[in-house]
């Protein structure tokens, strides 16, 4: 049983990746274009034929769409198929059936035919599709372009000719209403064809513009002339799109101004850069920029995609301090005007801190020109920790800031300058690590809830943190050693302990960046250990008699005159924790929220492990009886709330993990609580004050909310 959860771990890696690799085999539909009597118009059907006979050939289907796949248009050039969404009968068949049909419910022809040998045909009507698909945008439409072409058999001249396009809004996903819509644009083609075989047989005109001049139209020559004032309806869409050089899953709006014949504005509408836009055909006036102070015309064609030429300029502002890490900064960015030495507001904004992930730095769109950022809330005309910067039409720099985290300095800024304008450039490091030396005062009452223990401790921290995105996979590990000595009232100053912390954090995430709320979703799995490398002790100001007793409450040994007792053996307590669920990432513009939720389980392996003693006597003697702890495995629903908020005020950071555990139906492990709060504050260069608050309450071991409060003075080297 214990092996099983100490492969679980690797179980969940497993899992997630096999997530990625395959998924659930989804049901297939299947759909069909079926005669529907109820769209015929009584108007078109004869009393009386023609006698000749028309043989309907197979429809030539355009290549793109000749597949059994249903499509679908994503802009003007880029279709999809739906592997799940299939034709039940191959396009070159079923549509030559419907029109057969309806022709012969018109009673135009002597005979309508599909197969050649029945006899020999007067007329060959052949059709043509050149689209059929769903057009997805702002405003989904089902679209049919399709021609009609009757030939005389003998010569194989064209006698007539039509050819049309046809949109159909869509209301709803369902791709029984698109199929619908098909069926319907079909008969509907059908239709106006047969009407101009009835006017093209009594040799009138076919031209629907020649026919809204008659003053008594027939009536189907209506059917004709009420086509033409629905085509004049249809509304031509083309595409804009305007992109940036930088790869950015940020929101960036514009402006587009709707504008009638005489360029004046009708309307307006704001959308963002990398996301075309669907317009009518026509002219626009497009503003863009931190102001939309940049304006272009543009005009927009049907069923094209117009292109912005990036006539404006791409700045990322990165700041970070000596050690490359990326720091939560307030700065403003300036624009010179045309009077020498004077510099009007742009805009300003926060960089993200080294806490912050998946939060990226702003794409700021500004015109040509001379620029300068200043740090925290400096007005330009301070010349106080400020940095020029100039920019020519097309550019795209990444200006990387280095500041000063020292408080007790008046500069803030270190150096400033473009360092990097390759967008293949990326430095963030995968591994970062650090050695902290601490001064800590500590305060604990996990033994005894009205008598705290008070110490001073001196300990070195090792910290090293691997974090590796390669989407759609991002893995983090955290590995703190911390190895501490001890001085206390009790206590001469001595080696005290060690522990060992290791998390591990695996996600996966169904969405990309772009998706604005779902790329922030992730399916996660955890792994974290916290055990320690060397035997523990306890130690006595004066001498004591112990007896040790097994799990079961045998006794195993006796000690007489004691002035130490190894507690803890090496290794154990070990403790585990494993989880998976789902997760969900809140960027704040001061802080950031993560949320998990999900099924976890823990296992507390305590070999050797004695805790708790109480008091006998025997004989007169006096002992402190210990007894082992037993070994603790339980799962349940866990939810996790991880708060991070960087350079509040340019010197606290604020980190907060909160962590639960409700285990499934039983009644001796209950619910437990855990919270680990930590305030840095930055006092000179690396030299800083933490203080750590852990909370955890576990019924289960002891009836009290248990704290461990720690206060570091921290000398912090970074690698």
């Amino acid at each position: 049983m214990k092996r099983i959860f100490l492969i679980l771990p690797f179980a969940i890696v497993l899992i997630l990746s096999a997530c990625s690799i395959g998924s659930p085999k989804q049901e297939t539909n299947y759909y069909v274009l079926d005669y529907q009597p109820s769209s015929e118009k009584p108007e078109l059907v004869q009393a009386r034929n023609n006698g000749k006979v028309l043989h309907v050939s197979n429809t030539s289907i355009n290549r793109a769409y000749n597949r059994n796949q249903l499509v679908e248009k994503e802009n003007m050039y880029k279709v999809n198929y739906l592997k799940n969404e299939m034709w039940a009968n191959r396009l070159s068949d079923a549509v030559p059936n419907l029109i057969t049909s309806r022709l012969r419910a018109y009673n135009i022809f002597g005979n309508v035919t599909r197969n050649i040998t029945e006899s020999d045909p007067h007329y060959y009507l052949e059709t043509n599709i050149l689209n059929i698909e769903k057009i997805k945008d702002k405003e989904p439409r089902a679209f049919l372009r399709i021609e009609f072409v009757l030939r005389d058999s003998m010569d194989q001249k064209v006698i007539l000719e039509h050819k049309s396009e046809r949109y159909k809004p869509v209301q709803d996903d369902s791709y029984v209403s698109l199929v619908q819509h098909y069926n319907t644009m079909l008969m509907e083609e059908t239709n106006l064809f047969a009407a101009k075989c009835i006017a093209h047989f009594e040799g009138r005109s076919t031209d629907p513009k020649a026919l809204k001049s008659i003053r008594n139209p027939k009536a189907h020559e209506r059917v004709i002339i009420e086509n033409l004032e629905e085509w004049e309806e249809i509304k031509e869409y083309g595409e804009l799109l305007l992109q940036t050089k930088f790869d950015t899953s940020n929101n960036i709006t514009y402006k587009v101004e709707h504008l009638d014949s005489l360029d004046v504005k009708i309307a307006e509408e704001f959308w963002y850069f990398n996301e075309p836009l669907s317009l009518l055909e026509g002219s626009y006036r497009v503003h863009y920029g931190e102001k939309y102070e940049i304006n272009e015309l543009v005009a927009v064609y049907p069923r094209q995609r117009s292109v912005l030429t990036r006539n404006w300029c791409e700045l990322k502002v990165k700041i970070t301090d000596n050690s490359q890490n990326r720091v939560r900064q307030l700065y403003r960015i300036w624009r010179e005007t045309n009077d020498e030495f004077v510099y009007e507001p742009i805009a300003f904004d926060v960089s993200p801190s080294e806490d912050e992930h998946g939060t990226e730095e702003k794409v700021w769109i500004l015109p040509e020109g001379k620029y300068m950022l200043t740090l925290g809330g400096s007005n330009w005309s301070d010349l106080k920790d400020f940095s020029t910067l100039c920019l020519r039409e097309g550019d795209a720099q990444i200006f990387t800031v280095i500041v000063n985290r020292d408080v007790t300095r008046d500069n803030l800024l270190v150096g400033a300058g473009v360092l990097a304008d390759d967008f293949g450039f990326n430095d963030n490091r995968t591994h970062k690590g650090a050695i902290h030396l601490n001064v800590n005062l500590t305060s604990n009452n996990e033994v005894d809830e009205k008598d705290p223990i008070y110490s001073l401790r001196l300990d070195s921290k090792f910290d090293n943190s691997v974090d590796y995105d390669l989407r759609p996979f991002h893995y983090k590990m955290r590995s703190i050693y911390d190895l501490q000595s001890i001085f206390s009232k009790d206590i001469a100053l001595r080696f005290e302990r060690d522990n060992y912390n290791l998390k591990n954090t695996l996600m996966l995430y169904p969405w990309k960046k772009e998706k604005k709320l779902l790329g922030r979703f992730a399916f996660y799995g955890r792994a974290d250990l916290s055990t320690h490398l060397m035997d523990e002790y306890t130690y006595f100001t004066s001498n004591k008699n112990i007896i040790l007793k097994d799990l079961e409450g045998n006794e195993v040994s006796r000690l007489l005159g004691q002035d130490k007792f190894r507690s803890k053996i090496a290794l154990f307590p070990l403790r585990l924790k494993e989880g998976t669920g789902l997760t969900y990432h809140f960027p704040l513009p001061n802080a950031s929220i993560t949320l998990r939720g999900g099924y976890g389980w823990q296992q507390n392996y305590n070999k050797r492990f004695y805790s708790s003693p109480i008091s006998v006597s025997e004989d007169g003697v006096q002992y402190d009886v210990y007894q082992e702890s037993p070994d603790q495995f339980s799962d349940g629903v866990e939810a996790t709330l991880i708060l991070a908020a960087g350079n509040i005020l340019n010197f606290v950071s604020v980190n907060s993990i909160f962590e639960a555990l409700f285990p499934f139906g039983d009644d001796v492990n209950k619910a437990r609580f855990e919270n680990e709060n930590t305030i840095n504050f930055r006092i000179y260069r690396n030299i800083s004050v933490d203080l750590e608050l852990k909370l955890s309450y576990n019924e289960s071991e002891r009836k009290w909310l248990m704290y461990d409060l720690n206060s570091y003075l921290k000398l912090s080297l970074f690698y």
